[in-house]
């Protein structure tokens, strides 16, 4: 089991591409948590449990204005 952070800068522009990411591996997310700032800038938090994790982010970092981060839990 991973904990996944994901910041998405200007979240308007990157919603729809992470979205399609998310629904990818979504068999593979048991808690996801979404928080928005008043700014452009989002945070979400997922508890992930499997163990491509490095697929899983590997794809999310390929997209422009968003960083992870994640640690096994």
């Amino acid at each position: 089991m991973y904990i996944v952070s994901i910041k998405v800068m200007e979240r308007a522009n990157e919603a729809t591409n992470l979205q399609t990411i998310l629904t990818k591996y979504g068999n593979n997310i048991e808690t996801r948590i979404g928080i928005n700032t008043l700014d452009e800038h989002g945070l979400i938090i997922i508890v992930y449990n499997n163990e491509n994790i490095e697929e899983f982010i590997t794809e999310i970092n390929k997209l422009d204005n968003v960083k992870t981060n994640y640690m096994k839990a």
